[in-house]
């Protein structure tokens, strides 16, 4: 059966087929019956980056390689594995090979093969160097059904550009009793050391001890959660609790404390809190140091002020610090932040790669459909996206351990080491590796297209992208292709899992603007037919959408791939700590049915067909501002061309001056254009350039004010022209809809630049719709 797979990639010329002659033509060298060899006076880590290869050779290929120390006994073609001064002093040619090329610093790697291509050295500047030579023989390898294939070419020397590359992983074990949860924490730990790992953040003292075994740093979250951090008594009882998870961890480099999200302190509590919370750390951990951040998602006290003294804190000396935390809800910019801590500071990343919106950097083109039925929280990756987020601010940092919810963000996190440990790594060589290493080297090309066909799919209008259908495509060709074991595998799952999922989106959304197009044309006729009539023809086209649903085949594929990767064998690989709703929200609905169908039933209350027609009308001209007046949907691509900002949103991916888009469900029924706004952040104004006004006419302005972001409604102001008041701060919880006089002062030119600012302190104005009307 294999081999009739095997053979369809070759005969296809298709996606697939593509990959498979592309590496036809590399050339492998066969290292089946090789031997890991490593010097006799190696390091115990040494020993355990050998016993890496080892296992991983074991557990991708099924290949058990005899491993040795004497050098008389080399066996022919051999991995030799050590540190550099180690197996240099072992013979001339081993020193010589490795001289040619160019010197590492701490933690990089040297990785060579020999001229006659039966000896490769992985040679580690120091211990930890010797692993990440090993991941990355690892990722080049391939590795299948008793078959170790090395590249000819293979010669390299690395060292890391950041000095601090982590992430947070936890299963939330407590004991020995759970084996096999531990063991899929350590694998997925020696997974990413593979690609740089050197930092861990744990939950857990067991966390810890594995992460320990491996040399790795290790830090710990610690947010000001309690109800005093001001009395005596209040600290004393947050001490005590703290103290305990300091005796109890077996080794911590860092204590991370954020500022805020959660347990927002002012800054003088906050730092006052550090210095009592430091000596009871350095009891246990002498050479650990705190960390802080300046976040705050504290509505109304996010202020310039709140931020001027944290960092006037920030810049005194204190023996227990290590340096500043930039992480999601940081008011002050990334780059500003650099400049105004003091230059012998370290400053590191706290990047969200985990959300999709609604966090520190959203997804910039999203359409409103994948909000609404992926969520906030999903399999998102983002390749491109984050390689061009970290490479940004790169040269700012030390470093980054990125926020996390679970594994939904598997692919972010390799990317994001990679580009930590080299900026220069092109995103589809990470992929390439990725899918070679944890897939199968079959599948290295199509596996990486196929994830970057996946971000694609995020960008821009659904109904107008075209990648959509090709990405299914691309991954059922390889599904159909795949042996049992690929299709079990769970990061093989997580992208055919969403190429399902996004084409019946697509084919939902088409399906339903059709219903809702043709309910309207009914409505449109209701003079004719009747309110009572229309109401009940146009209520029946909606519904078509539940009783006659589009591609169900698809969404049974969808629900089986979901119950394999979140609901499977126990322990589940998808770990997540914030749920996944993207099947519980997979028929949502697409168009405005929810919002009519209540509207109907107030209709249908009312008496008077002349009433009722008024109604019908109402809802048939909700976005007409009338002739001679302008409408915008602030959720829609084309809105964005009335932006006016500081930095293009390339930029700015982190949304401070450019707008983002705000997404809200909503508690009761409502039009679709109101569950997209745009928005800015903090205080910076939201920008919006009109043209083509006639000075000669008067105008209102209508708003429709839905939502804050993600912390309930903002006061905001609107100002004409940076002079002329619309309205002053407002309130804008509970109406939605406002409607204000323009002055005429504000066109006088036929341009008019509108400008909303929310309230001191607070996240942001945000818009959803604008109705300019002539009166």
């Amino acid at each position: 059966m294999i081999q009739n797979k095997r053979l369809l990639r070759i005969l296809t010329g298709t996606f697939l087929g593509v990959f498979i002659a592309g590496s036809l033509q590399a050339r492998y060298i066969n290292f089946t019956d090789c031997t890991i060899f490593y010097p006799a006076m190696s390091s115990g880590k040494s020993k355990l980056a050998a016993q890496m290869l080892h296992d991983e050779i074991a557990l991708k290929a099924g290949v058990h390689l005899p491993m040795g120390t004497d050098p008389d006994n080399f066996r022919t073609p051999t991995i030799v594995v050590g540190l550099e001064n180690e197996i240099s002093s072992l013979r001339e040619d081993f020193e010589s090979g490795l001289k040619k090329l160019p010197t590492t610093s701490p933690e990089g790697y040297k990785i060579t093969m020999l001229p006659d291509n039966k000896i490769i050295l992985v040679a580690g500047f120091d211990k930890r160097g010797v692993m990440y030579g090993i991941g990355y023989l690892l990722r080049k390898m391939e590795l299948k059904n008793n078959d170790i294939r090395l590249p000819d070419s293979l010669s390299v020397s690395s060292s890391p550009k950041m000095p601090i590359r982590g992430h947070h992983i936890t299963y939330h074990f407590t004991g020995d009793s759970m084996f096999q949860t531990k063991s899929l924490f350590e694998q997925y730990l020696r997974e990413l050391i593979y690609f740089g790992l050197n930092h861990v953040s744990v939950s857990s003292p067991a966390e810890a001890k594995l992460a320990m075994k491996y040399g790795m740093d290790i830090s710990i979250y610690m947010a000001n959660v309690g109800d005093d951090f001001q009395s005596a008594e209040g600290i004393r009882k947050e001490l005590e609790k703290r103290e305990t998870i300091f005796r109890n961890m077996p080794k911590l480099n860092e204590v991370f404390v954020p500022g805020g999200d959660p347990g927002d302190l002012e800054p003088d509590v906050l730092f006052n809190w550090l210095e009592k919370l430091a000596p009871v750390l350095l009891e246990y951990h002498p050479d650990a140091r705190i960390w802080v951040s300046p976040q705050n998602n504290n509505k109304g006290k996010a202020t310039e002020e709140w931020y001027r003294s944290f960092f006037e804190y920030v810049n005194k000396d204190y023996p227990w610090f290590g340096g500043v935390v930039f992480g999601p809800w940081t008011r002050v910019p990334l780059d500003e932040v650099r400049d105004i801590v003091r230059e012998d500071i370290p400053v590191r990343r706290f990047p969200d790669i985990t959300h999709l919106f609604g966090c520190q950097y959203p997804a910039p083109e999203l359409d409103w459909v994948f909000a609404h039925t992926l969520s906030r929280m999903s399999i998102q990756p983002r390749p491109t996206g984050f390689k061009h987020i970290h490479n940004l601010y790169a040269n700012l940092v030390v470093g980054a351990r990125p926020y996390s919810e679970g594994n939904s963000d598997d692919v972010n996190k390799f990317v994001w080491s990679d580009q930590d440990w080299n900026t220069d790594i092109p995103v589809v060589e990470t992929l390439r590796d990725y899918a070679r290493l944890f897939i199968g080297p079959d599948y290295a090309e199509s596996i990486a297209q196929g994830i970057l066909a996946l971000e694609e799919n995020l960008k821009g209008p659904l109904i107008e992208n075209e990648n959509i259908e090709k990405t299914l495509l691309q991954w059922q060709e390889m599904e159909q292709m795949a042996e049992p074991e690929v299709l079990q595998n769970p990061r093989f799952q997580s992208g055919l899992i969403r190429a399902y999922y996004d084409a019946y989106q697509k084919q939902r959304l088409m399906y339903e603007n059709v219903l809702e197009y043709r309910a309207m044309e009914v409505l449109r006729d209701a003079q004719n037919l009747g309110t009572m009539q229309s109401i009940a023809q146009a209520t029946k086209v909606l519904n078509e959408a539940a009783e006659y649903p589009v591609e169900n085949d698809y969404k049974m594929k969808i629900n089986e791939l979901y119950n394999s990767l979140f609901e499977g064998a126990n322990p589940r690989w998808m770990s997540e700590f914030q749920k996944c709703e993207f099947v519980d929200r997979i028929d949502v609905s697409l168009n405005n049915s929810e919002w009519l169908l209540s509207q109907f039933e107030v209709i249908k209350s009312v008496s008077g067909e002349l009433k009722r027609l008024q109604m019908v009308n109402k809802i048939l001209n909700r976005t007409n501002p009338g002739p001679g007046g302008f409408y915008d949907n602030l959720g829609t691509e084309a809105s964005f061309n009335r932006v006016q900002s500081k930095k293009k949103a390339e930029e700015d991916p982190g949304t401070h001056f450019y707008p983002r888009r705000n997404y809200i469900r909503g508690s009761v029924p409502m039009p679709v254009s109101w569950k997209v706004q745009m928005g800015t952040l903090y205080e910076e104004p939201l920008v919006l350039v009109y043209e083509n006004l006639d000075p000669g006419s008067a105008y209102n302005i209508r708003i429709n004010y839905t939502g804050g972001i993600g912390r309930g409604q903002s006061k905001i102001k609107l100002v004409a022209n940076r002079k002329y008041i619309v309205h002053n701060f407002i309130n804008t919880e509970g109406k939605p809809i406002q409607e204000f006089n323009l002055p005429r002062e504000a066109y006088s030119s036929g341009k008019m630049e509108l400008s909303w600012t929310c309230a001191k302190g607070e996240r942001g104005a945000p818009v959803a719709e604008v109705w300019i009307i002539r009166k």
